[in-house]
């Protein structure tokens, strides 16, 4: 019975440390970030209560989109566009607009209001959509409080090796590899790269590692921080009304809609942006270099995994009627 007493004093003293350090840890990334937590479905009956999309009573015109690269957000920044010049809406776009500086609030950095048209006093911003780094202060100091956040993600394979191609990351890599295993075809370069990343640090990965996560606010110091990708990724569910998915593209276009409450009319579009004249080529990755690829892209694989399945749960609580 002593022994037994004495187990059990033991085994509460160990629980007792390692939830005050899980608790030290925790408060760790306060600094850096708070996380709030969110309630969740009690049990399987709530399931539709929670993800439903909810019904307005009035169309939304003040909208956050946070254009992420190359997973269709030209598209539906398009529609946005729209949508402010058919109801005379404010939006937000940049002072500087040559070269390809229309599309962007900001290079490499968040938003900041020397950077953006002014408006007349008494007047508001109503929608956002360039490319800019996401940071919910400076959003907020810009935007109403009653905006709606919504983004679109896209499986990260595929947007990893649309970016590689559009931002002549390939091209550089399919050089580089010529004076190192000669002339192969593409999933042998990339193979080639995740056994040898070393043989190849001279290569910029700006566009190419967690790029969606890092629009979406991640410092690139962070993208190897596993329990602060997990921080961060909680506080973008809380920040995103809607996360659409581009690999459901035209679901997600009607999730939005049902969203916002628009009309069938506000939401039909004609994709945009879309690499047709290019030369095809032939984008398979072998499945070890996928692997390779999920841990070297970790926060982006997680950001999606994550958004994925609340996305699925919104079109199951939708039901049929989505269809």
């Amino acid at each position: 019975m002593r022994f037994y007493s004495k187990w059990i004093t033991n085994l509460v003293i160990i629980v007792s440390i390692t939830v005050f350090i899980w608790v030290i840890s925790y408060h760790q990334y306060d600094g850096n970030m708070t996380y709030r937590t969110a309630d969740g479905p009690s049990s399987p009956d709530d399931t539709s209560i929670s993800f439903r999309v909810p019904r307005r009573t009035s169309p939304a015109k003040n909208v956050v989109f946070l254009k992420v690269h190359k997973v269709g957000g030209s598209t539906l920044m398009n529609m946005f566009y729209r949508y402010a010049n058919s109801k005379h809406l404010n939006l937000v776009v940049p002072i500087d607009t040559t070269g390809d500086h229309w599309n962007y609030l900001g290079f490499n950095i968040t938003l900041h209001t020397p950077n953006i048209v002014p408006l007349p006093r008494g007047e508001e911003y109503n929608i956002l959509c360039n490319h800019v780094i996401y940071d919910k202060k400076a959003f907020s100091k810009i935007m109403p409080k009653d905006s709606v956040y919504l983004t679109i993600l896209r499986n990260p394979a595929d947007q990893f090796v649309s970016a590689a191609m559009y931002y002549n990351f390939l091209s550089a890599l399919e050089v580089a590899t010529t004076h190192t295993i000669g002339k192969q075809p593409i999933p042998e370069i990339f193979h080639e790269y995740f056994l040898h990343q070393d043989r190849y640090s001279s290569l910029s990965t700006y566009h190419v590692r967690n790029p969606m996560s890092h629009d979406l606010g991640l410092p690139m110091s962070s993208f190897d921080d596993k329990a602060f990708i997990q921080y961060f990724i909680g506080n973008l569910s809380l920040d995103y009304n809607l996360v659409m998915l581009m690999e459901h593209f035209t679901e997600s276009v009607i999730l939005m809609r049902r969203y916002l409450s628009w009309s069938v009319e506000d939401v039909i579009f004609i994709p945009l942006n879309v690499n047709h004249e290019k030369k095809k080529k032939d984008f398979v990755l072998y499945n070890d270099d996928i692997d390779f690829l999920s841990e070297w892209n970790y926060a982006d694989f997680e950001l999606h995994r994550h958004f994925e399945q609340i996305y699925m749960m919104r079109v199951e609580a939708e039901g049929p009627s989505l269809q």
